[in-house]
């Protein structure tokens, strides 16, 4: 036997009974017989055995490092590839995001106006409030309520001042002076005469129904005389005959508001004075629709509610609200007269 042959028989009994002293048997060793083992023993050849897992070799110099920079390369494509969106990814996302939003918009939007009819409601019934707790301190007289068709200053009024004057338009400080405006002790703030729906700049959103201790420096209020004379004109609130249905105060569009004072044209003439022949309807002022054809109104009770307007006449595009003949079918015109006053005989 040669020395080579010698040593590997001895390398394999070593190993044998390396595995018979662990228990080990041929059927551990997948694949191969009690038979097939004999014969490998019968040759002098080492059986394949299962060998625990070692670590390589480090490879020395240069090839360590260009294998670990390989690496280094495969390992950063395959987290870019997984981080990575398609073309088709993207596309996909934007109009799932651009389809909600076309569906959400609309909601938000309608919302938003919703909520600016509430605060508007709000606003109106703060002001109706400070109407009936002026009356009441004031032994049930009505707060003047001032026509401004003589363009002067507006003072000692309900609410004080004019857009006739330019610097009134912007000055909040009148609106809480309350030697001007005589309901700003009974209010918070000027905000409260400002619908949220005006984007006018204009710092008042309100008037109030001209049938209500109307006033003018000048001598007779117009849109109340004439034939207009056959419909009551209310001083106190004992007055009022149907307090629950009478207007107050509403908002009216910024192209149309000048004085605090909502002229309704009771005698369908057109004309400040009344005079002539009855034509129903006349719109002489506007009331706005800030929040979808819908305007906040209060009435001599102290309720608040909004109303829809139904005429196209009523809600023409802004700048172009003029007083003018509607006509016989007018449902707002009527609504408006039907709720500023009632026929005195």
């Amino acid at each position: 036997m040669s020395r080579e042959s010698f040593g590997l028989t001895a390398r394999n009994k070593v190993r044998e009974r390396r595995f018979a002293a662990g228990g080990g048997s041929a059927d551990r060793w997948p694949g191969r017989s009690p038979r097939g083992l004999s014969v490998t023993k019968a040759c002098g050849l080492a059986p394949a055995l299962p060998r625990p897992c070692q670590p390589r070799a480090p490879v020395l110099g240069g090839s360590l490092s260009r294998s670990r920079a390989s690496m280094g390369r495969e390992q950063g494509c395959r987290l870019e590839s997984a981080r990575a969106f398609t073309l088709v990814e993207v596309l996909i996302v934007t109009g799932i995001i651009a389809l909600l939003a076309s569906l959400l918009l609309p909601a938000l939007a309608a919302a938003k106006r919703r909520g600016r009819g509430v605060a508007c409601l709000s606003n109106a019934k703060e002001l109706v409030t400070a109407w009936i707790l002026y009356a009441d301190d004031h032994s049930t007289l009505l707060p003047p309520n001032t026509d401004g068709v003589d363009h002067l200053p507006i003072t000692a009024n309900w609410v004080g001042g004019t857009t006739r004057i330019p610097t009134d338009i912007t000055n909040t400080a009148l609106l809480m002076d309350p030697s001007r405006t005589l309901l700003a002790p009974y209010l918070g703030g000027p905000r409260l005469f400002k619908c949220p729906g005006d984007r006018s700049r204009f710092v008042r959103s309100y008037s109030m129904n001209c049938r209500l201790n109307p006033t003018r420096p000048t001598g007779l209020p117009s849109w109340v005389g004439g034939v207009g004379t056959n419909f009551f004109v209310f001083r106190r609130t004992g007055d009022l005959l149907r307090p629950s249905a009478t207007l107050v105060v509403l908002d009216e569009r910024p192209d149309t508001i000048n004085d605090p004072y909502f002229a309704i044209d009771m005698s369908n003439t057109g004309t400040q004075s009344g005079e002539g022949s009855p034509d129903p309807f006349f719109m002489i002022d506007y009331p706005a629709s800030n929040h979808g054809r819908v305007s906040s109104v209060s009435f001599g009770d102290g309720h608040v509610e909004p109303h829809r307007w139904r005429e196209n006449t009523t809600c023409p595009a802004m700048g172009t609200a003029e007083p003018s003949h509607t006509s016989p079918s007018d449902l707002d015109a009527a609504w408006l007269q039907d709720h500023a006053t009632q026929a005195a005989h």
